[in-house]
């Protein structure tokens, strides 16, 4: 039986407007991810960068959003389920906004050691859970590679240094993605490799589920902002290495030419 996003309408459902339907779904596979690697000390500047902007205001409310898709889908389904939103922190008191109130009632009434003892608390059960990918499953979200993000397209580095102890500064361009695109891809197309093949649940096992990038056919960068992306001409499932391959030229080669290339280094 199809399981991956089978209460995906709970984002929809719970959202309220486009920007929290776009949002929510990726901000919920990087708090998941933090759980899952047990870090609890990302601020909301943090997670502001990895959405793409340099600020955002009302990422508070997306946070209010994500508690009620958790709250909903326990409901649903009838599984504990911890909340996420005590991963993040203030940069300035260590701990949640007071926004934290939204998932635990007089959270702001309490003294700070009684708040650092609640979201320690809470915290720990987030990063014990065992059941985060089937969450993800359920809501139709794929695993988070953010942390890949860096080393692949849609990013342009101008006048990148290193040397031995230094990074000199490096200007970056972020595109905005559509994370319902990249889903519907990878829920139409699967998680294989369109030019090398490989499936990494099938190579890795349990870790491997769900892993897989989106390439883009026409880079981000070369599309306007209103261009409404149609992920099955748009958006083609592959491999980090593959990916990486792709855009070794610009205009990046197409599958087809990728494929063509291996079949000749094989022969």
């Amino acid at each position: 039986m199809k399981t991956f996003g089978k209460y995906s309408y709970i984002i929809d459902e719970v959202c309220g407007g486009k920007k929290a339907e776009d949002i929510v779904p990726q901000i919920i596979p990087i708090l998941i991810h933090w759980a899952k690697m047990g870090e609890s000390n990302h601020t909301y500047s943090d997670l502001t960068r990895e959405l793409g902007y340099d600020k955002f205001s009302g990422i508070g409310y997306q946070l209010g959003y994500v508690a009620d898709v958790i709250h909903r889908l326990q409901e649903i389904t009838h599984k504990e389920i911890p909340t996420l939103n005590g991963l993040i922190r203030s940069k300035n008191s260590n701990l949640p906004s007071s926004g934290f109130s939204y998932v635990y009632d007089s959270f702001n009434k309490l003294l700070e050691e009684k708040k650092i003892e609640i979201v320690k608390t809470k915290n720990e059960e987030a990063i014990k859970f065992d059941d985060w990918d089937w969450v993800l499953d359920m809501l139709g979200l794929n695993s988070w590679q953010g942390e890949l993000s860096s080393f692949f397209p849609d990013t342009i580095d101008e006048n990148t240094e290193y040397s031995e102890g230094l990074v000199t500064k490096v200007s970056v361009n972020r595109y905005e993605r559509s994370a319902e695109a990249r889903n519907k891809c990878i829920a139409a197309k699967g998680c294989k490799c369109a030019v090398c093949g490989i499936d990494f649940e099938k190579v890795y096992g349990e870790v491997g589920k769900g892993f897989i990038h989106v390439h883009h056919v026409t880079p981000i960068s070369g599309i306007g902002r209103d261009y409404k992306i149609d992920y099955k001409k748009d958006l083609v499932p592959v491999c980090p290495n593959c990916h990486a391959m792709l855009h070794r030229k610009d205009p990046p080669y197409t599958i087809k030419e990728l494929k063509e290339l291996i079949a000749l280094r094989n022969k």
